[in-house]
């Protein structure tokens, strides 16, 4: 696979930018039960074509490696700038995709906005020129707009874990929408103008019009808060195997053999359903203690926490960014 890097920004001495405010947020305030409640709006941006690009780059070696590096931070570059002028809040990554959430003010009318912009960037850049030839990269989008809960975890690092109706819809709309698409849920397309929602042919499903949105929602004119964080307790919501690579700044992308593992727990609507709020968390705190554990005794590098459908996803990967000879064991 390709083993790609955060761009660290020496000058700015400052770690601020690779984590979610919401999460800084959370862990400054330490809430006593560990989690918080936000009525927002959540979106699931999803890219595809990186995976067909990656494998045709990837028959070009180091060079090829490289080139992948810059496109991946050619394409998120713009599409975080897009998110941060409407005062979005990168969540986490998967991959090729990235939940952001609009929270506050007006949150549904940015999260559109923000949407409408980023389709465009994708429409105009998304077209990739490489040593083998060009390739155009896609995306879908899910969002949906309501209140849940934001759960911190872990013990050697932190992450702020979603899980609940809201991104459950998020997700379920992600996947069913087509590349291009950006399908929302009813709330939310009850809270925008008439003339930035349609619904789709097929199955009634309201979705944005994003060609109408483009000019006239509002941007954010705000600052990112929590700017006065200190990075030691930032980079408490990081991967403790990125502190090497705070420390050399940037790096070029490089193709290294890697040993993956995802871990899903399901059935987190129905466990809040039957426990509330405090029992989803309990149980998401015990497995994340299990995979927070067993990753930092065998120095396995935990990525990310994902929210899916019903479900949380960890991941946990061998071998990035720094690599043994046993990564596979």
């Amino acid at each position: 696979m390709t083993d790609t890097y955060p761009t660290i920004d020496t000058s700015r001495r400052t770690l601020h930018a690779y984590v979610s405010d919401l999460g800084l947020k959370v862990l400054n305030d330490a809430p006593i039960d560990g989690w918080t409640e936000v009525d927002g709006s959540l979106a699931f941006f999803d890219i595809s074509g990186f995976t067909k690009l990656t494998e045709r780059l990837a028959t070009l070696g180091r060079s090829g490696a490289e080139h992948i590096n810059d496109v991946l931070n050619t394409v998120f570059r713009g599409l975080i700038d897009a998110v941060f002028r409407f005062g979005g809040d990168v969540l986490e990554f998967g991959g090729d995709a990235m939940v952001v959430l609009f929270s506050g003010a007006d949150h549904q009318r940015r999260a559109a906005g923000a949407t409408a912009r980023m389709f465009r960037f994708m429409s105009e850049d998304g077209r990739i020129v490489t040593p083998i030839g060009s390739a155009r990269l896609r995306m879908s989008c899910g969002i949906a707009s309501g209140a849940q809960a934001y759960y911190l975890l872990g013990r050697t690092r932190r992450a702020l874990v979603v899980a609940g109706p809201t991104s459950t819809a998020m997700a379920q709309l992600e996947a069913a929408a087509e590349a291009g698409e950006a399908l929302i849920n009813d709330r939310l397309a009850a809270s925008l103008p008439e003339s930035w929602v349609t619904r789709r042919i097929s199955d009634g499903a309201p979705r944005l019009r994003l060609g109408r949105i483009a000019n006239e929602a509002p941007a954010f004119s705000g600052d990112r808060p929590g700017t006065s964080g200190v990075d030691a307790v930032i980079a408490r919501l990081l991967p403790t195997q990125f502190g090497s690579l705070v420390e050399v700044g940037h790096r070029a992308g490089e193709l290294k053999q890697v040993a993956m593992s995802f871990i899903r727990l399901n059935g987190t609507d129905e466990l809040l359903a039957d426990e509330g709020t405090n029992g989803v968390h309990q149980l998401l705190d015990q497995i994340t203690n299990i995979v927070d554990r067993a990753a930092a005794d065998l120095d396995v590098c935990w990525l990310e926490t994902q929210a899916e459908a019903n479900s949380v996803r960890w991941t946990l990967i061998a071998g990035a960014p720094t690599a043994t000879e046993r990564d596979g064991e």
